[in-house]
């Protein structure tokens, strides 16, 4: 007893039995071997992206995998944001999601796809938490001046308004 293992596709199989005088007699049959079982997918739990000092973010599917698998191997993996109804056609998933400001501070759900070397695919989804976490740097201070007593030191049209740079859009510039 030995245990054949084929690749999908068609296949020969050939037994020949000997007797002891070495006489022989064999058959053939064809073998196809299909895949139609779909990829293990595993996605990680939450997970968090980071804004850069651009306003930008990148997710690819590796920060999304958490051990997906194949008996067959795995061919590829692509992301998609989910749409409404919930059902992403092959045609929106792509190598790597962009999120930007308009993004910063919600949740996002997203899907992972892994397809195997058959092409059987299968899905999983993640919640993506977009953060921005760097904060506005002052690049300028106002010039220094004298007010009167009774002025408003928490205007800015009196005091003057800093210069500033950030990755997002500043809501308030406060005293």
């Amino acid at each position: 007893n030995s245990i054949i293992t084929l690749p999908s596709g068609e296949h020969i199989i050939t037994y020949t039995a000997y007797d002891a005088c070495g006489n022989s007699s064999a058959t053939s049959f064809e073998v196809t071997v299909e895949d139609n079982t779909a990829p293990t997918v595993i996605c990680k739990g939450e997970v968090f992206v980071g804004l850069n000092s651009n306003g930008q973010a990148y997710l690819l599917p590796k920060h999304l995998n958490d051990g997906s698998f194949d008996g067959c191997g795995i061919d590829s993996m692509k992301v998609a944001r989910m749409v409404v109804g919930g059902l992403i056609p092959d045609s929106n998933f792509v190598s790597s999601i962009d999120f930007n400001c308009a993004d910063a501070g919600r949740t996002i759900m997203v899907a992972l796809r892994v397809w195997d070397t058959n092409g059987n695919s299968n899905s999983c989804m993640v919640e993506v938490i977009v953060q921005d976490k760097l904060p506005p740097y002052i690049t300028k201070c106002p010039k220094d001046i004298t007010l009167d007593c009774q002025a408003d030191y928490e205007d800015l049209n009196v005091t003057g308004r800093p210069d500033y740079v950030d990755n997002c859009e500043v809501i308030s510039v406060k005293k």
